[in-house]
């Protein structure tokens, strides 16, 4: 799957130092560390290091009805 442009994310229960995102920083990168306040929250962005996928901004935002925080990532992907 590494030729197509791919997102991985999710709320993985963890930091981006514990072990599942060092395992997925085998083969990806890890978007959340684009904006420091995005750097240690449990929700995780991943893109594949192969190149076609660049990280032009990230933003942590809250959504009050759910009481949790999310990101916003804006993507350039390149074919």
């Amino acid at each position: 799957m590494e030729e197509y442009p791919m997102i991985v994310t999710g709320n993985f229960g963890e930091t981006p130092k514990g072990k599942a995102p060092a395992k997925m920083l085998e083969k990806y990168i890890c978007a959340n560390t684009v904006l420091d306040q995005t750097a240690a929250m449990d929700q995780h962005v991943y893109l594949p290091s192969n190149g076609k996928l660049k990280v032009i901004s990230s933003e942590k935002v809250f959504n009050k009805t759910l009481n949790t925080a999310g990101i916003v990532l804006t993507v350039e992907v390149t074919q």
